[in-house]
């Protein structure tokens, strides 16, 4: 048998040095780990809750009138809860309103007023108690002040 010459005492500082260091990282590592698994899953958001469109259409039923004139005239407008509308517009120009026909829809901040000829536009909305507030894709807004909750039908 050979005989085993000790290991110099600088080697094993060494050894023992690395054996610490990689005793240090593990306990390191097993304390994120328990950190990590402790800490809330990341989820999907929660979206916002959206409303139900007939209960948004059924609060925008009624007689609508324009807040403020514009340099042409005023408009009023009826939603009825049958889906129909009437736009009228009371021009500073002629005695007789001009009146037309028309559909609209409505769901969570967005209405849609449709022409008889079938031209739409799509707006966003803001209901605070009788104002109602549209706003176009251009950031034009227009005001209504509620006159009537329940119309008569668009002829």
């Amino acid at each position: 048998m050979q005989d085993q010459q000790p290991t110099p005492p600088r080697q094993n500082k060494t050894v023992i040095l690395t054996a610490v260091l990689v005793l240090a990282v593990i306990a390191v590592l097993a304390v994120f780990g328990v950190i990590m698994s402790n800490r809330p899953k990341d989820t999907e958001p929660t979206p916002a809750p959206t409303r139900n469109p007939i209960a948004v259409m059924q609060t925008l039923v009624g007689d609508w009138t324009q807040t403020k004139e514009d340099a042409r005239g005023l408009v009023t407008m009826s939603l009825h809860g049958d889906n129909t509308a009437r736009f009228t517009f009371h021009d500073i120009f002629n005695a007789e309103p001009v009146g037309e026909a028309g559909r609209w829809s409505g769901s969570d901040g967005v209405i849609t007023l449709i022409t008889a000829d079938g031209a739409f536009t799509d707006y966003t909305f803001t209901l605070e108690s009788d104002t109602l507030t549209l706003t176009d894709s251009n950031g034009i807004s227009v005001s209504y002040r509620r006159a009537a909750a329940d119309p008569a039908p668009a002829e």
